[in-house]
């Protein structure tokens, strides 16, 4: 948290560009992914005191600050110039809103701007004072703890909402979406996956992958932001009236009715293996010992028997299955 202290000192707000200091608070979904992400922004998009970025996953801050990640970046430059080669009557008229957002995202992701002004363009498109704004990108569990507080230094009140999913479940649906992603649905078998997580801890130097490191996340963010300013909540609690009075709770606004039969949480697990077990029981072991330790009761019970088999550092653990503040 003394990081964040002393950019707000410093007078970080006022570098930036003023429309972040309109709405009374700024919200940010930071992952992790796999774990319901998709499902709170469309839940956030929801509220009518709420403006949520009309794009999903910005990828500003993993874009323009370490890890630098390109893919985003590309990606918008790609689409961008396809559009350039329509008609001036479909790119200009048809799909002008479109257009406009990939031109703005195109400039948000070149070069630095102290001032964040390009970001806010994208952020505030369609902005009509509502009370909280935010976005929703998985890949900022990834960040920095001096991007976090560069973050919270927006604005006097900016929150961050963090979702997590048993870490061994999240890990499998994150690998049969990349070989599905890289391959085709046909190559979506349970003897590859296992062969993409041996190949991707191997290639992690015996380490899991950033994205499953919640102890990792969590101490980072932790170490920029006041305490108050974060909420944590489990993937297996969230789709409930419950997770969602939560959510808006931390935002200080009103619940609303949302609905839990269109929501996308990534592949289904299709079974976990003792062959995938074996191989991620060891590396994802400090994860959950972290999560246990700090969570303890609120953890849901259902955490570490993926499979039919006992994840480590499991014993004791409660049956409580409510979600933390």
């Amino acid at each position: 948290m003394a990081v964040a202290s002393e950019m707000m000192t410093a007078g970080g707000a006022a570098r930036c560009d003023a429309r972040f200091s309109r709405p009374r608070s700024l919200v940010f979904g930071i992952g992790a992914a796999k774990c319901g992400t998709s499902w709170l922004n469309a839940l956030l998009r929801s509220h009518p005191k709420m403006h949520v970025a009309h794009q999903r996953e910005l990828h500003y801050w993993d874009v323009v600050r370490a890890p630098f990640h390109t893919g985003p970046r590309d990606s918008i430059r790609r689409k961008l110039a396809e559009m350039e080669k329509q008609s001036f009557w479909r790119r200009r008229v048809l799909r002008a809103p479109t257009y406009r957002y990939y031109r703005a995202a195109a400039r948000m992701h070149h070069g630095h701007d102290a001032r964040h002004a390009a970001y806010a363009d994208v952020m505030f498109s369609g902005y009509r004072r509502q009370p909280v704004v935010g976005e929703v990108t998985p890949a900022y569990a990834l960040l920095q703890t001096e991007t976090y507080a560069e973050m919270a230094s927006l604005n006097p009140d900016t929150r961050f909402i963090y979702l997590m999913r048993d870490p061994m479940e999240r890990l499998h649906s994150a690998c049969r979406h990349e070989l599905r992603k890289r391959h085709g649905h046909s190559a979506v078998s349970e003897a590859n996956v296992v062969a993409m997580l041996k190949e991707t801890i191997r290639e992690n130097g015996g380490a899991l992958p950033p994205r499953s490191q919640y102890d990792r996340t969590i101490s980072r963010l932790e170490a920029a932001v006041p305490a108050d300013r974060i909420h944590y909540e489990f993937f297996e609690t969230l789709f409930t009236r419950e997770g969602v009075a939560r959510i808006f709770g931390f935002l200080g606004l009103p619940s609303v009715e949302a609905s839990f039969d269109a929501r996308n949480v990534g592949e289904g697990t299709g079974g976990i293996s003792r062959a995938f077990v074996e191989v991620s029981r060891s590396p994802l072991a400090p994860v959950y010992d972290f999560i246990q330790k700090k969570f303890g009761e609120v953890v849901p019970k259902a955490w570490g028997r993926s499979g039919g088999w006992d994840a480590p550092q499991r014993a004791g653990a409660s049956t409580d299955e409510r979600a933390p503040a």
